[in-house]
């Protein structure tokens, strides 16, 4: 089983740093010599899963890169038994996974090997958070208002470590993010002012720069 040595989790000092100074696929898939058809791409996936939940699609992307660097690892489990470039969970903690596939009727080992199920299973879940904190369309368009369920799909139990996963990403959306998503294909995502709606989280201790926060289910 891998490890996501490159994950926010051990990368959020340095994407910390920067945002302060900035103020913050189907099994069968393209050949490594051409670049995939337009709609099996995975920047593709991003935008259909995005517009079908009414997910920000540069919120998705930031979550992704955030977990995998968007490298879904072949379908392999992370050490928390996570899968692919969403990092969908399935652990003693942790269910993102069944919930997808609940909220998808797409079944698990869809989710866990093909890219564009998994990308779509982590808009779904992402979407029932937004509805149990009450955003409308209005609100879903922002990508600030969907603060506290990203912190939600950090699958923390410790609300200083959700918080540090939440800044993390909302640091991708600040800096922008430009990563190889398949052989042939670069997903990015401009560089945007987007202020964070943190809500509960904002009287939450943020950890401190640097430290390495505790390891998540």
């Amino acid at each position: 089983m891998y490890r996501r040595s490159r994950s926010w989790r051990h990368t959020t000092s340095l994407v910390l740093s920067t945002a302060v100074a900035v103020l913050f696929t189907g099994t069968g898939g393209p050949s490594a010599d051409a670049a995939p058809a337009a709609h099996d791409t995975v920047g593709h996936s991003f935008a259909r899963a995005g517009a079908e939940f009414d997910v920000p699609r540069d919120l998705l992307v930031a979550i992704g890169y955030g977990e995998s660097r968007l490298d879904p690892h072949g379908g392999k489990p992370s050490h928390a038994n996570g899968y692919g470039v969403m990092h969908l969970v399935s652990n003693p903690r942790a269910h993102t996974l069944e919930r997808a596939a609940a909220l998808t009727g797409i079944a698990p080992a869809v989710l866990r090997h093909d890219t564009a199920a998994n990308i779509r299973g982590a808009a779904a879940v992402l979407r029932s958070y937004a509805d149990r904190l009450g955003l409308d369309a209005e609100d879903r368009d922002d990508a600030g208002a969907w603060y506290q369920a990203v912190a939600q799909y950090s699958g923390s139990a410790d609300d200083s470590t959700a918080r540090l996963y939440a800044d993390s990403v909302y640091g991708f959306l600040a800096n922008g993010v430009r990563a190889s998503a398949a052989p042939g294909e670069t997903v990015t995502v401009r560089p945007q002012a987007v202020r964070p709606e943190r809500g509960r989280y904002s009287d939450v201790p943020a950890l401190d720069e640097g430290a390495r926060p505790p390891r998540a289910p």
